[in-house]
């Protein structure tokens, strides 16, 4: 699982979170994107992005743009990582850093004992 946050501060924070989320959407139309914007909505975001999406534009002036994916292969899941990278240099002004990882991500299951043992 692909995941990056680049951090934004200053007036102006959460347009400029919101703008490097919108760039991201749209140069990774293959990726399933789950967006936070840590200081404004991410607790109660969900999946698809409908809390950030209706609610109002505010002021914050300190936030952190998240993004994570899911992907079947690791060469698609390593591009949201360069993307994000790519934004501290060619996105909105005043990024101050970038945070990537790539890991696999585990899944839990129940297995029934009887399912298991003959």
């Amino acid at each position: 699982m692909p995941k990056g946050a680049s951090p934004y501060a200053g007036p102006g924070a959460e347009a400029r979170a919101r703008l490097a989320a919108e760039i991201l959407v749209k140069r990774l139309p293959d990726l399933k994107l789950r967006i936070d914007l840590i200081g404004v909505t991410s607790l109660f975001g969900d999946d698809a992005g409908r809390l950030l999406a209706a609610r109002v534009p505010s002021d914050a002036r300190d936030v952190r743009l998240r993004v994570a994916a899911r992907h079947d292969h690791r060469e698609a899941a390593e591009r949201l990582a360069q993307e994000v990278t790519a934004l501290y240099t060619c996105g909105p002004a005043g990024g101050g850093g970038v945070r990537t990882a790539v890991r696999p991500r585990a899944f839990h299951c129940l297995v029934l004992r009887a399912a298991r043992c003959p």
